[in-house]
């Protein structure tokens, strides 16, 4: 079974604008014993889901090297899985030392990044130097690494993918304030207004409405339902006999 990585959120300020970079990929080198070799012209790789809308600088993607040997320079190309496009490159990075993370943190952004879709990490060297990567078991849930062109399924490569997200709107965001409830509700309440997230609800019976089979009679609740709609985007939430709208 994979385990589902956290993915980590930090803010940064780009021309007076908050931004959010996320790393929605992060595997860590733990034993020797999980690493391998490869030259081009093979390369070694990972498949990850998209969940961010650019790599462009501070976005970045990090490699775990292992026994450099030469200096032969490192290539990374993103490449749409689907398509196979590259979509994001930067090529010739030279080597920092053994067992180190090697950074390519300038990126050249070639397509669009699409949300959802899962796109390959692809890493070579200059011949005659090989890769050394490391790679551990079961840590991504959404994909795997690729030696040669041969996806292995239990195995992640040790490496890192920071992505930068574009700000949101000034469009109200809110959750259903009765689903959960207890201590589940205020756990999610409280972290919902530390947040900046407004909530609030509005249920009605729908025999408000439908006051006979067919017969609709809506002005008793169009007041009300003026008020939830003025600054936000309304979301009907169907149970049984009654409308929630959240």
């Amino acid at each position: 079974m994979k385990r589902v990585g956290i993915c980590a959120v930090l803010s940064t300020a780009l021309f007076g604008v908050a931004a959010a970079l996320t790393r929605p990929y992060a595997v860590d080198p733990q034993t020797a014993s999980q690493s391998g070799r490869v030259k081009q012209p093979s390369f070694v790789g990972q498949y990850v889901v998209c969940v961010w809308d650019s790599l462009s600088y501070p976005g970045r993607v990090e490699l775990f090297t292992g026994d450099v040997g030469g200096q032969g320079r490192y290539t990374v190309e993103v490449k749409d899985s689907a398509t196979s496009e590259v979509i994001a490159r930067q090529r010739f990075v030279t080597p920092k030392g053994n067992h180190q993370w090697l950074p390519f943190d300038s990126l050249e952004i070639i397509g669009p990044f699409v949300r959802g879709r899962t796109v390959l990490f692809s890493f070579t060297r200059e011949s005659p130097d090989s890769i050394h990567y490391y790679y551990r078991q079961d840590e991504y849930a959404y994909g795997s690494m690729v030696v040669g062109g041969q996806a292995q399924e239990d195995n992640d490569l040790a490496c890192r993918v920071y992505g930068t997200c574009k700000p949101v709107g000034p469009e109200y965001f809110g959750f259903n304030v009765g689903w959960p409830r207890g201590e589940s509700l205020n756990l999610i309440a409280t972290k919902a207004q530390d947040a900046g997230v407004a909530a609030d609800r509005f249920g009605f019976g729908w025999n408000w409405m439908e006051q006979s089979p067919g017969n609709f009679v809506w002005p008793s609740v169009e007041f009300e339902w003026s008020h939830y709609t003025l600054k936000c985007e309304e979301l009907g939430l169907l149970r049984g006999k009654s409308v929630t709208l959240l």
